[in-house]
């Protein structure tokens, strides 16, 4: 028989609750989790965000008072094109080459 030994990988997650239909779809999904992972997932809002996150880690918008602001910094495009797939760069074994590898 076949056991698994891997440690939890998180304690609780906190799902904070923005629309009434997440909390209606979780219902559904929670019927899906083992026992154990459904005591670790915590439905919160601002008035109980509190008691699981500090309000200096939590952000304005969920009653916290950290102001953080994502901002999206797009990815560097190299001018140098990939070598790897130019075939003008690909080595031909000619009669010559094979004769000297060969000896």
């Amino acid at each position: 028989m076949k056991s698994c030994f891997c440690p939890p990988i998180y304690s609780t997650v906190i799902l904070i609750i923005v629309f009434f239909l997440i909390v209606a779809a979780f219902k559904i999904i929670k019927s899906w989790l083992p026992a154990k992972a459904v005591q670790k997932i915590k439905f919160v809002n601002k008035t109980n965000l509190k008691d699981y996150v500090e309000p200096e880690q939590a952000l304005k918008c969920w009653g916290g008072l950290d102001d953080y602001t994502f901002t999206f910094v797009p990815e560097i495009q190299s001018a140098v094109p990939n070598d790897r797939f130019d075939d003008s760069k690909k080595k031909v074994l000619t009669p010559q080459i094979i004769q000297t590898l060969q000896n």
